[in-house]
């Protein structure tokens, strides 16, 4: 209970009280105030008759303070006490009386003469008495009031009466006590009253909550009462209606039991067959689905060259070397093609256990040499390192199905030169167990590409599986050659697997049992003049794997064979008598290179060793007078056996048959279309074949054409030069055709410039797409060229008109005269032109453009590898390096060539002082090149 210590009212919590109580008190003490009141007239009265017998001079005064001035006003109080309006102003009418009455005193105390007005001090303690007591005024306002009259008394008493001083004082002393004893009494009432008054209310706020409550209990308990008296019913329903189901289920039950039996079964064989037909047609929908998406590109591609090719090789005008390239070319294209068919095939074959495997006699060697044949290339492109590693004790003659085999191993060769940018491939068959009848064999291809990842290897053998199966993959492929493998060696009696490291390699591994060969007597596969069985041969080779394959090779020619890893071990052992007939020694050596290698041997008086050279690169070509360097035959990796015994047939003056074919001339590919002679075509193509075909096509057309390999570089070369038209491939790395020629079109706002796409891409709506992204026309692959020059000068007469177009030299289809290589044997030529357009057949024109696209290539190749050699990355340099070494001999580049292989050599020893100044003379020769090309 919170009550103002001063006022007595009740504050904060309790504020709301105060009315209530103010309301109880009014209507319990209103009787008590009105008797007071009556009271207070009557003795008011009584008294004033004795004013007269006192001081009857001053009658009139006192009647008229008593009868005039404070009867009406008791009078008037009295009489609003009994309407609503006092309950209201109760405590404001109280005080008027008080002070009233109070003031009458004092004013008779004053007017009366002494002693007889000292008498009326009593009368003025009767009004404290009525102020504190009975006139239920509360603390505070009775308070306020009884000192007010006091001080009124004192000021009235000193200044308008002749009171003494003391008797003033006296009578202050009374009403002060008075006031005291009257508040303190007055407060005491009022602060337990007001007490117990919340002490009560509390007590009723309780006794309600318990009425309450014990109501809300009355009520649930009624509730639950009928409740239960309600489920209690039910129950006893339920209960009934229970029993008289179970009578009638107890009647069916048997029947029942029956027909569910039967439905069951009938549901469960029904499902069944609906979840084999769902699993059959999301499987047949699946791969159909994968089936064309793979097929589209891959199948379109070999084409395009067969195709392509095939109109080159009907030209008159190409030389004899020309058509037979494009023949190989064809032929390789057929051969893929080929090979996508027979797996799709295969394959069917195999899911419907249709394909059965020969039996058959063959050579192992000769299908590994065909197998190195076929990679020769693509593994030269790259810069690998091919091994073929034939084991000791492995048979000449097998029985078994030659072609399944070559087929996986053509498989697995073909995956690791397509994911290898850089290394050594390592083909390797050896004998893992045998017997008197049969051997088993375990064939590995290993190689040092991207590798793999444990979850990519956990699916590589299911069709259709490939680590990247987006539109922009740099590696392509069916995804089927893996799955045809697994089953195929599966088929053959043995299991493969795969060991795979991602960025450091891939090694795949089957094991085969097949029969030996007992029909025909083994035959020696080479035939060994007799004056040259005992002739020893030194190896220089640094690569440990290669040195051991080349000691078997040539051991199993019968020759006696010893091996050095450095230049250093080879000159140490050839020095004085040595007994050395023959010397093979790899290009790329620890110390040295071949070349050098071999200068040295020649410059020593009376030497009788023979050399041959074992390099990446046919650079035979490039080397001005092999008896000069003092090499007698360059032998171009992979090692075949069959290769490495001729060249050293050849080395020896023995006669070795060509197995050359002939070919026959034939015409048909001629003319040019109107418009397009003298044109620049920017050739947007990842394919290298695709690259080729479309180049030649376009060159025998008058048309210039320059390539970009992605999306990327096309905007690049879009920025830097205007072009009278772009071909346009869809399916590219980095970023595809789709995307470019957004870019071209949008940002870069070359919307004059045609556009075709030229893409595999054959299926319903592509044309529609290349369209909407932008593009001109649409030329599906294969291409042909008839379609495509009609589509070429549509385009470009049309644009004629309007697009603006650099200065283009008026094009010359007749060969310009090559300028002459020196002939001072002391110097190299910078670029000798005469071996360069023979080499590719004749025609200067496209000799000139193949050193063009060589400078433009590798002009940025140059800044790259000083960076490399400044930042000490020389493993890299050397690669970018030999890149240049092989390209610039294949072009007769003769100078920049022997820059470039020592440049190499520096590179491998490390020194940076020596590297540096190579650079250097590198960028001179290549400055030299370039100049020279300018003047073509």
């Amino acid at each position: 209970m919170k009550v103002n210590p001063i006022t007595l009212t009740f504050s904060g919590e309790d504020a709301q009280l105060e009315e209530a109580y103010l309301a109880r008190d009014h209507e319990k003490y209103i009787w008590q105030v009105r008797i007071v009141l009556v009271l207070a007239a009557i003795f008011y009265i009584l008294f004033g008759f004795m004013d007269v017998v006192q001081v009857p001079e001053l009658l009139p005064t006192f009647l008229m303070i008593r009868f005039a001035f404070f009867l009406p006003v008791v009078v008037l109080v009295l009489c609003v006490s009994f309407t609503r309006l006092f309950a209201r102003i109760q405590q404001p009418l109280l005080v008027a009386v008080l002070l009233t009455g109070g003031t009458g005193i004092i004013m008779m105390l004053i007017r009366a003469p002494s002693p007889v007005g000292y008498t009326y001090f009593p009368g003025l303690i009767l009004v404290f008495m009525f102020g504190y007591g009975f006139g239920r005024l509360s603390f505070f306002w009775a308070s306020i009031s009884c000192w007010f009259l006091t001080g009124l008394y004192t000021a009235a008493a000193l200044f308008f009466s002749d009171v003494p001083v003391k008797v003033v004082i006296n009578n202050n002393f009374f009403f002060v006590t008075a006031n005291v004893v009257g508040m303190a009494s007055s407060y005491m009432f009022e602060y337990f009253n007001r007490k117990n008054f919340c002490i009560s209310c509390q007590l009723e706020n309780e006794r309600w909550k318990a009425r309450q409550a014990n109501l809300e209990l009355e009520h649930r308990v009624q509730e639950r009462t009928a409740q239960l008296a309600t489920i209690n019913k039910n129950l006893r329903a339920e209960i009934e209606e229970r029993k008289k189901v179970a009578r009638e289920l107890r009647e069916i039950h048997g029947e029942l039991e029956l027909r569910v039996d039967a439905r069951t079964r009938e549901l469960v064989r029904m499902n069944d067959e609906l979840s084999q037909a769902k699993e059959a047609a999301d499987q047949s929908a699946r791969v159909k689905t994968e089936f064309l998406a793979n097929m589209s590109h891959e199948i379109r591609t070999p084409m395009n060259a067969i195709i392509g090719m095939s109109d080159l090789a009907l030209n008159e005008e190409i030389t004899r070397d020309q058509r037979r390239e494009y023949l190989d070319i064809i032929r390789t294209s057929a051969r893929s093609l080929l090979g996508i068919i027979n797996d799709i095939l295969d394959l069917s074959k195999i899911e419907a256990g249709k394909l059965d495997l020969e039996a058959t006699p063959f050579d192992i060697s000769s299908l590994v040499e065909n197998i190195s044949s076929m990679f020769l290339d693509q593994i030269n492109e790259k810069g690998l390192e091919f091994i073929i590693d034939l084991g000791e004790g492995l048979p000449d003659r097998l029985v078994g199905d030659p072609l399944r085999l070559q087929q996986v191993l053509v498989n697995l060769t073909s995956n690791a030169v397509k994911f290898t940018e850089e290394g050594e491939i390592t083909l390797r068959i050896t004998v893992t167990r045998e017997s008197e009848a049969e051997v088993t064999l375990m064939f590995e291809v290993a190689d040092t590409g991207i590798g793999l990842d444990a979850g990519t290897s956990a699916v590589l053998f299911d069709a259709f599986a490939q680590a990247d199966g987006s539109t922009t993959r740099k590696y392509g492929g069916t995804g089927l050659g893996l799955a045809i493998c697994k089953r195929l060696v599966e088929m053959m009696g043995g299991s493969i697997k795969v060991a795979s490291t991602p960025g450091e390699g891939s090694s795949f591994t089957f094991t085969a049992p097949m029969a030996r060969d007992t029909s025909a007597p083994a035959a020696s596969s080479f035939d060994m003049p007799s004056h040259l069985r005992t002739m020893q041969v030194l190896v220089a080779e640094g690569n440990v794997t290669l040195k051991g394959v080349l000691e078997r090779m040539l051991g199993s020619f019968g020759f006696g064979v010893e091996s050095c890893e450095t230049g250093e071990e080879t000159l140490s052992r050839l020095g004085g008598t040595h007994g050395i007939d023959l010397l093979i020694v790899d290009m790329n050596l620890p110390d040295t290179d071949g070349v050098a290698l071999a200068r040295t041997l020649a410059r020593e008086e009376g030497r009788r060793t023979r050399v041959i050279l074992l390099d990446a690169f046919s650079v035979g070509a490039s080397l001005d007078g092999k008896i000069r360097y003092g090499i007698d035959r360059v032998v171009t990796k992979p090692l075949r056996p069959s290769t490495l015994f001729d060249a050293i047939m050849e080395t020896f003056g023995e006669a070795v048959v060509s197995r050359n074919l002939s070919f026959a001339e034939s015409s048909g590919l001629s003319g040019h279309f109107g418009g397009v002679e003298g044109a620049t075509v920017l050739l947007v193509e990842d394919n290298r074949i695709n690259q080729m075909v479309a180049t030649e096509i376009l060159t025998f057309s008058g048309i210039r054409v320059e390539i970009a390999e992605n999306g990327l570089q096309a905007i690049e070369r879009v920025k830097e030069k205007t072009y009278d038209a772009i071909l346009m491939d869809m399916q590219m790395p980095q970023l595809d055709g789709m995307e470019a020629t957004r870019i071209i079109r949008n940002e870069l706002k070359f919307t004059r410039v045609p556009i075709i796409a030229m893409t595999a891409h054959a299926m319903e709506g592509d044309r529609e797409a290349c369209l909407e992204a932008g593009m001109d026309d649409y030329i599906p692959k294969p291409i042909d060229r008839e379609r495509l020059m009609e589509v070429l000068a549509l385009h470009m007469n049309r644009a004629s008109g309007d697009a603006v177009h650099e200065a283009v030299s008026s094009y010359d289809p007749t060969p310009q005269k090559a300028p002459k290589a020196s002939g001072d044997s002391g110097s190299l030529p910078v670029l000798n032109v005469e071996e360069g357009v023979e080499r590719i057949g004749g025609s200067h024109e496209i000799y000139r453009s193949i050193v063009e696209k060589f400078v433009a290539l590798y002009t940025d190749r140059l800044v790259e590898i000083r960076a490399m050699v400044s930042t000490g990355d020389y493993s890299r340099a050397a690669h970018e390096v030999h890149a240049i070494k092989g390209a610039s001999s294949n072009i007769s580049a003769t100078f920049l060539f022997a820059m470039a292989r020592e440049l190499e050599f520096v590179l491998k020893t490390g020194h940076e002082a020596e590297a540096l100044a190579g650079v250097d003379a590198l960028e001179e020769a290549f400055l030299g090149v370039r100049e020279a090309v300018e003047g073509l």
